[in-house]
């Protein structure tokens, strides 16, 4: 219960200051903005990196390149979009800088295959996690302009399904006599078909309520995109849980109480970031 009421805390408090970000549109929220997605993309390298003990094979300068690296992209897709640059022509610049700075790097690490192991592992949450979800901000900044509302709409149909399927798996694993039935106890233990369905009902549902935050999105489109949204983000929770049991860790960090760290909050956004934003700017999918 103790677990239940943190949890719940720190989600109300980060969907307040998510709902300030974006409602008041103001140069303070955009900011401030600017400063979370920072510090996030830096926290998602560094509990990345915590899980591997081969990063002992990396100078500590090395591996705060990496996380240097998420930090300033981050910064730099934000200060592209607030000059007027469109995401599309920021995304691949920042993608290329990082690029040469690891081609140079790899000049002159030590050659022997436990650094390249390393050097590897120090830079692949940029790649896997913190590249995707900086397509977030494009969809913020969006929504200064146009007054819509897509950021709100990926993240509460995303978070709704998490705490579905959370809700209702905790509870029939209560209830139901002998538990309920595991999805992949070998890789999320506490996953159930019980919580799946409920999260899916949880996540087109509120596809649906919060179809107002969309412009011209049919029936049709809302429901794919409640869908989509959905298993996206399991498929995101399980990549995640996947890696955490391969480090024998139960939570990426405890930045976030009742959480965890920034990979447990963000890990279902991973992949439904980048794919909410190229399917609502492909033609002919609002249908």
């Amino acid at each position: 219960m103790n677990s239940f009421i943190r949890r719940t805390a720190s989600s109300l408090l980060l969907t307040g200051v998510f709902l300030w970000i974006l409602l008041s549109g103001g140069e303070a929220a955009w900011m401030v903005l600017t400063a979370v997605s920072a510090a996030a993309a830096y926290l998602m390298v560094l509990e990345f990196q915590s899980f591997f003990p081969s990063m002992a094979s990396l100078s500590g300068f090395q591996c705060r390149i990496a996380r240097v690296l998420a930090s300033s992209a981050a910064l730099g897709i934000s200060y592209g979009l607030g000059r007027g640059i469109s995401f599309v022509e920021i995304f691949p610049r920042i993608c290329i800088v990082i690029l040469v700075v690891l081609s140079i790097q790899m000049i002159f690490i030590r050659k022997d295959i436990d650094t390249l192991h390393g050097f590897i592992l120090s830079n692949l949450a940029i790649f896997i996690f913190v590249l995707p979800a900086l397509h977030l901000l494009p969809l913020c900044f969006a929504d200064r302009s146009t007054g819509l509302r897509t950021a709100a709409f990926l993240i509460f149909v995303t978070k709704s399904g998490d705490i579905g399927a959370y809700l209702f798996g905790t509870l029939t694993a209560k209830l139901m006599r002998g538990g309920n039935h595991k999805m992949i106890p070998g890789v999320s233990p506490k996953k159930s078909w019980e919580g799946f369905f409920a999260g899916l009902f949880f996540a087109v549902g509120t596809a649906f309520l919060c179809r107002d935050f969309l412009g011209g999105f049919g029936n049709i489109g809302i429901g794919m995109l409640g869908l989509l949204l959905y298993f996206g983000g399991v498929a995101g929770d399980l990549m995640e849980s996947s890696l955490k049991r391969s480090a024998s860790v139960k939570d990426s960090g405890s930045v976030l109480p009742g959480i965890g760290g920034i990979l447990d909050l963000s890990d279902s956004l991973v992949l439904n970031t980048p794919l909410f934003y190229y399917l609502i700017n492909m033609e002919g999918f609002a249908a």
